[in-house]
């Protein structure tokens, strides 16, 4: 039985892929992938190239062979590229496969990146917020994540382009119905793909986020990497204290933000409150 809201991003799909977006990336990704089966290729190429990776990689999975191909060949090198990476290693040569030759190149150029490049080193499967998402969407989309949430979460367009960085206090402390784009946000300290690892080695920022030269995100890099990268660099014992501490503070933060997603709506704040700095 078809819900209102596969009906309605059913009619929006071909001609108006972003507001299908929006209203499909409510959904489970297998009734994404059903309603985007129903589409034309193209039509459902423009709003997997809307959705976050990692969402649109999961609806992709879902998607036969051929239909999946047909999507993949007709997305933005660069974004088919952050897709496939997330893709389960037999899926995503099964797809590539399956690629007219042409296609097939372009994507394994991408694919193959140095071993000690940034790009390798990024992990797309990030948690992202898009500009356009209000407050209440970006805290919904973060009591849903499954993954760590970072302290400075990556803020795109929908052309995948990095904007800015938001933290979680300061969604916290915002009007409810803001867009993220009207906020403000803070910078987003960023590397291209191609850098090398002496180049991370000289950045102290975390999270790093990777993108192509265009700005599109490609992935982010943790505090976890830089460790990997230069295996005699240690923390002073401060900054193991402030780890320690992050890691127990985002343990109850998830709670915190699904109980104000779960619990009672209906007090929208008078006006914008104080945002905490970014």
């Amino acid at each position: 039985m078809q819900t209102p809201l596969r009906a309605m991003a059913q009619l929006h799909v071909d001609r108006h892929p972003e507001e299908a977006a929006r209203v499909l990336e409510n959904l489970p990704p297998g009734e994404i992938a059903a309603v985007l089966q129903k589409a034309s290729a193209n039509g459902a190429a423009g709003v997997l190239a809307c959705l976050a990776p990692g969402l649109a990689s999961m609806c992709l999975a879902h998607c036969p062979e051929r239909e999946r191909s047909a999507v993949v060949g007709l997305l933005p090198t660069r974004t088919a590229a952050a897709l496939l990476r997330q893709l389960e290693p037999g899926v995503r040569d099964e797809t590539l496969r399956a690629l007219p030759e042409s296609d097939r190149a372009r994507l394994s150029r991408v694919l193959s990146y140095p071993a000690q490049s940034a790009g390798a080193f990024a992990d797309p499967s990030v948690l992202t917020l898009h500009a356009d998402l209000t407050v209440e969407e970006a805290l919904s989309r973060l009591s849903q994540s499954q993954g760590p949430v970072a302290g400075r979460i990556f803020v795109l367009d929908r052309s995948q382009r990095l904007v800015g960085a938001v933290t979680p206090g300061q969604l916290l402390t915002s009007r409810r119905g803001a867009p993220l784009a009207s906020l403000d946000l803070g910078p987003a300290h960023a590397v291209v793909d191609r850098a090398s690892a002496a180049a991370l080695r000289a950045t102290s920022a975390e999270p790093l986020a990777v993108v192509d030269p265009q700005g599109v995100f490609v992935g982010a890099i943790g505090d976890d990497v830089l460790p990997r990268l230069e295996p005699q660099r240690q923390r002073p014992t401060v900054a193991h204290f402030v780890a320690a501490a992050g890691e127990m503070y985002w343990l109850g933060f998830r709670e915190i933000l699904i109980g104000l997603c779960s619990g009672s709506r209906s007090a929208e704040p008078p006006g914008e409150m104080p945002r905490a700095d970014s």
